[in-house]
């Protein structure tokens, strides 16, 4: 549980010193990308993980002690490219390690388990349809992979199911929140002891193509001084000669 805490402490103080650094929140508009641009972006995300597989899937939801797996340094990459209006895909590998008394479908694991999951979703993201400003709840489905050293059959194929929210602090720079409940492929579906809740959080850098991602952490006033820069280093636009026919 302290660890946890000095996660979020972590989280907290990096995500505080990105918003001085960027200054001001920018406008409603400013958030979002142009449709136009939709099929050259590119999201990358870094982050944490937390597996809660006690067997409890409806109750005892924030057993941090007992239920929650978890490591302190970041276990979780990230990237997603927007397909179509309101609709982008994923592509998520999470790693984490059981401790030993944590409970594992009811009864307290002896010993240590390695979790490894690969998972391919969708997302609607109704920010494209309502204004929302940076905050963009979306609905999440898709199938995955799981490795689970602590089951008796470590290797499952999941149908997945969540919900989350990214929190954009400018353009390029924000963070996600994510819950999912990843029902494992096996007979009965919805009471498999393969079943369980994957909860994760980090930061997500948006890359555009033909973009150079540069003064991530610059003050606004510093980035147009550096746009102005450029533009009186470009040398100057000739028009072509018009060709006469006679």
């Amino acid at each position: 549980m302290r660890q946890l805490r000095i996660v979020f402490a972590t989280v907290l103080i990096v995500i505080n010193g990105v918003i001085y650094a960027n200054g001001l929140p920018l406008t409603n508009k400013q958030y979002f990308l142009a449709e136009d641009d939709i099929p050259n972006i590119w999201r990358f995300g870094l982050g944490w993980n937390f597996v809660e597989d006690d067997g409890y899937p409806f109750s005892r939801l924030f057993n941090f002690s007992e239920s929650w797996n978890y490591l302190f340094y970041p276990t979780q990459l990230t990237i997603e490219r927007p397909k179509e209006k309101a609709l982008d895909w994923y592509a998520q590998i999470s790693y984490t390690k059981f401790k030993s008394g944590k409970l594992i479908n009811k009864t307290p694991l002896q010993g240590s388990a390695i979790f490894i999951s690969a998972d391919f979703n969708w997302k609607y993201d109704p920010s494209y349809h309502f204004i929302m400003g940076p905050i963009q709840p979306y609905p999440c489905f898709g199938l995955g992979f799981t490795y689970n050293g602590a089951s008796d059959q470590p290797v499952t194929f999941t149908l997945n199911t969540g919900v989350g929210a990214r929190y954009w602090l400018n353009k390029n720079l924000g963070f996600y929140i994510q819950s999912s409940a990843k029902w494992g492929l096996s007979s009965p579906l919805f009471t498999s002891k393969k079943n369980y809740l994957h909860h994760s959080f980090g930061f997500l850098i948006t890359f555009e193509k033909g973009e150079k991602f540069e003064c991530l952490f610059c003050k606004p006033k510093y980035q147009e001084l550096v746009k102005r820069s450029k533009k009186s280093q470009a040398p100057p636009k000739t028009e072509k000669s018009k060709e006469h026919i006679n």
